[in-house]
């Protein structure tokens, strides 16, 4: 099930009916609370509890990661733009999707970058059917 739905994530990013919720930034340090969160551990094919002191912070910015760009892209080939930053950004008035080429040169060109590296040829695919 897993895999038939990656090959239509795009749809549900693109589709007029959903809303895209973007948390660009994570909770100030000072501002967190400790505690556990279930996370699944590939090694031991489990999910188990993690102390949130334990998790590793993704250190790739949100502007530069590939799924996240290639799912405000989806987002933004909306007829009504629903795709939404928390906190907003009095700055910020918008995004406009890209073309599949432009999103390959960035990918190809390390602007674009994937934590799991099998992700690129999957979502470079789904680029090119929005």
């Amino acid at each position: 099930w897993f895999r038939l739905a990656m090959q239509h994530m795009h749809v549900l990013y693109a589709h007029d009916a959903a809303m895209t919720l973007r948390v660009e930034a994570l909770t100030p340090a000072q501002d967190r609370t400790p505690g556990t969160i279930n996370v699944y551990c590939k090694p031991e094919g489990v999910v188990k509890q993690v102390s949130t002191e334990e998790l590793q912070h993704n250190r790739t910015p949100y502007s530069r990661r590939g799924w996240c760009r290639a799912e405000v892209s989806w987002s933004s080939a909306k007829s009504r733009g629903r795709s939404f930053r928390i906190p907003p950004k009095d700055e910020e008035l918008g995004c406009a999707p890209v073309s599949p080429v432009y999103f390959q040169q960035q990918v190809e060109s390390g602007g674009l970058v994937f934590t799991h590296r099998s992700d690129e040829k999957t979502v470079s695919e789904l680029q090119a059917k929005v």
